[in-house]
């Protein structure tokens, strides 16, 4: 069965579905062909959403968890927020066993839904994930602290280490796909970076350049960076 589906990507040409066998799937919907398989929630999949322009895919399950994944290029998951409630049980007996032993216990992790988490969308400018749940919460998830608008397009590094994404607010980034933390910053853009190729390095980014009053919006410029 099919509990949710959302449309988006460019012209809405994709549709993203969430199913009962645990999988989301990202459509071309002229076609009606599969384009890429995500996998990871425990259990059913409730809902699914994309980014208007991006390419990130949302999803939302009975295991209380939001994903998003990254549709540019390999399937992968690139975000996750809450805990499975396998994930809150050893977190609360590890916390338990550190209270025993008289130490410190670390500092809460967000848990997220308590129950399944019902719906997802994306904000318009997909840079935060609104979820509701059978706990009756709606909570509001930043997806990716650093930019301050828009975010355009985001890639996996060559070697699946770093997350690479550029913003409306003139700015390429880099991070560790495996903690989040931001690696570097490429701030050189004048005008908002709509696209970047890491393939071959270096990378290079492509922003609009409004050139002159009566000319053309279209012409690009090309920067490069040492990340990728």
């Amino acid at each position: 069965a099919v509990y949710g589906c959302g449309f988006g990507g460019t012209s809405h040409l994709h549709v993203a579905t969430a199913s009962a066998d645990g999988t989301v799937r990202l459509w071309q919907a002229l076609r009606g062909v599969v384009v890429a398989t995500f996998r990871g929630h425990h259990g059913q999949v409730l809902s699914a959403a994309l980014g208007v322009d991006g390419p990130q895919v949302l999803s939302s399950g009975e295991d209380g968890t939001v994903r998003v994944w990254n549709a540019a290029n390999m399937p992968h998951e690139i975000a996750r927020f809450g805990l499975t409630a396998s994930e809150c049980d050893i977190e609360e007996r590890n916390a338990h066993e550190l209270m025993k032993m008289r130490l410190l216990p670390p500092p809460p992790a967000e848990k997220g839904h308590v129950g399944a988490a019902r719906r997802c969308i994306l904000t318009h400018d997909c840079l935060r994930a609104i979820s509701i749940g059978d706990d009756g919460f709606v909570n509001v998830w930043r997806l990716v602290s650093g930019h301050l608008e828009r975010i355009n397009h985001v890639a996996l590094s060559h070697d699946a280490a770093k997350v690479v994404t550029c913003s409306n607010d003139k700015t390429v980034r880099v991070w560790n796909a495996t903690s989040g933390t931001q690696l570097l910053v490429l701030g050189s853009h004048t005008h908002p970076v709509t696209s970047f190729s890491m393939s071959p390095p270096p990378l290079v980014s492509l922003d609009h350049d409004h050139t002159d009053a009566g000319g053309s919006r279209d012409a690009s410029r090309g920067r490069r960076g040492g990340a990728g």
